[in-house]
Formats: C-alpha cells, structure tokens, sequence
C-alpha cells in the first residue's frame, strides 16, 4: 500500500471521502471495512459517504488483495462535527437587566456547549442559551461558545463568532 485512507471530519449530512493508493502483482481487488466489518458494494479503491450521519461515525480500512495475498490499510476516523446556523448576538443593556445569548446549532446526534467570557470558561453554563439574570458592570465583556459533539472516537467541536455585551451607564 503507497498511501491509506486518511482521517476526515465533516459536517452532519455532508460528504465524506476515504481513498487508498497500491500497487500489486496484476489485478487488484478492494473491500472496505466500517468498524471492522465489511461494507457490501464497497469494493473500489475510492469509497464515498453522502449525507453523513451519527451512524456513520467510527473507523474505515480497506483490504487490497492480489494474487500474493491481501493487506488492510490502518483504520481512518470518521467524525462529524456540528454546525452553528444563528450565532450568538451582541448586546448593549443597563446594569441590573436580563440578558440571555444564545446559539442555534445542528448536528448529528446530542450536542454539548461551553460558553465563555473573555477568554474563560464559564463554570455550568452548558446550553444553548446563556442567561444572566441581572447584569452588572463585570458581566462586561466578550462572549462565545463552544458547541460540540462526543463520540466515542473524539470531539468534535465548532465555536461561535464573539458577542459583545456592553453596559450602558449613562444617565
């Protein structure tokens, strides 16, 4: 085998790819692996997965035979990571006001969020949405957050653009 299959990561129903490079004694034959298993029809040198899902997660290898033998490549991971579709919006409020951020996120299969404030993890605050019931001028700052996807192959992981919350103290 000159080249295996290669990692990829992409987003929930998109694409995915895995090709694999050999050379051989005459005719080559393929078959791909998901988990260890052999995947029915997937016999070229190419395989390709549309409309990647949560089923889909987890590692590809492919056999290749020849008339001396066969050799199965080392596995490559598949993962998927989520998509963020409404990002967190910037605010400006007066102290003591109610403030909720929040993110609109898809993927396959149970997501999980850390929001952040300047650049620190914000300690429990582990949904979609960041509510801060009565803001004072601490609260200030930059905010994000993380939305990611655990399997048991990895973390995939997606952070939102920064939201500005700015306290208005005039009189």
């Amino acid at each position: 085998m000159l080249r295996s299959p290669r990692a990829c990561t992409v987003d929930c129903g998109g694409q995915a790819s895995f090709e694999v490079l050999a050379v051989g004694n005459g005719l080559l034959s393929y078959q791909w692996l998901f988990n260890g298993t052999e995947l029915l029809g997937a016999t070229g040198p190419t395989l390709t997965i549309t409309n990647v899902g949560f089923g889909h997660i987890g590692l590809y290898a492919v056999r290749v035979s020849d008339a001396a033998g066969s050799e199965t490549s080392v596995p490559a991971t598949l993962l998927v990571r989520p998509r963020i579709v409404q990002q967190p919006q910037s605010q400006v409020v007066r102290p003591g006001e109610r403030v909720v951020f929040q993110v609109v996120a898809e993927g396959c299969g149970p997501l999980g969020y850390l929001w952040w404030r300047n650049g620190q993890p914000l300690t429990g605050q582990t949904n979609a949405e960041l509510v801060l019931p009565a803001v004072q001028l601490e609260h200030a700052g930059e905010y994000r957050v993380s939305v990611f996807h655990d399997s048991v192959w990895g973390r995939t992981s997606v952070i939102s653009s920064n939201a500005l919350l700015t306290l208005d103290t005039s009189p």
